[in-house]
């Protein structure tokens, strides 16, 4: 069953990139064997979180009329999710009860403004999937055409199991941005103090308006 999907994820690429003849043959075959080449066992990915950087594409795109696509990461190890010409987006998600976001205070409380999207969401059999989050952003025709982003889509999703693209389902209970000179956090941290992680609480803080988002990110 994981080869037939990778199977049909290969040929989807290729019926993609007959489409798109300014696209560079070598990069995209790069691309392909960067894709398929690696092993499952060492590859490691945040299903939550890709669950919530796709949900909060579909905000984007169907919500906000802005197609985040175009700046999404190239790799799940990039500093931040998204990045848009004037400002970087960074996505949290988490499904536990206590609402924790797992923070690596060097990446959110630095000398750079950004925006922090907290993604919570639960639990739920009869939820959306990724598979299902995937079908609702190619509706749209420019994600959906775009060679990059599904590119880089493959690249994430290939490091999930099959059964979890399709049977790990959720829904969503809340979605908050923030502008990250608002939030609190730790200040006059000492230099030699580094790479310090841990868990924080939205739930106190007013997230920003549709508006604010939207004069921002376009």
């Amino acid at each position: 069953e994981e080869i037939d999907s990778e199977m049909e994820n290969f040929f989807k690429l290729c019926k993609l990139y007959s489409k798109n003849n300014d696209y560079n043959f070598k990069e995209f075959f790069t691309s392909l064997y960067n894709i398929f080449q690696s092993k499952k066992y060492e590859r490691s990915l945040n299903l939550i979180g890709l669950w919530g950087e796709l949900y909060v594409l579909c905000f984007l795109k169907y919500e906000l009329n802005i197609d985040g696509s175009k700046y999404w990461h190239a790799s799940s190890v990039d500093k931040y999710d998204f990045v848009f010409p004037n400002i970087p987006l960074e996505i949290k998600t988490t499904n536990s009860k206590e609402r924790l976001l797992s923070i690596k205070h060097d990446q959110i409380f630095n000398n750079q403004f950004k925006i922090l999207g907290a993604v919570f969401v639960d639990n739920n059999n009869s939820g959306e999937s990724i598979l299902d989050l995937i079908a609702k952003l190619n509706k749209d025709k420019n994600i959906a055409g775009n060679m990059d982003f599904q590119l880089k889509l493959q690249q994430e999703i290939i490091k999930l199991s099959v059964d979890d693209l399709s049977s790990r389902k959720f829904t969503l209970n809340e979605l908050k941005f923030f502008k990250s000179s608002k939030i609190p956090s730790i200040r006059d941290i000492p230099e030699n103090i580094t790479d310090i992680e841990y868990k924080y609480s939205c739930d106190n803080l007013q997230g920003m308006l549709k508006s604010e988002l939207i004069n921002l990110l376009k």
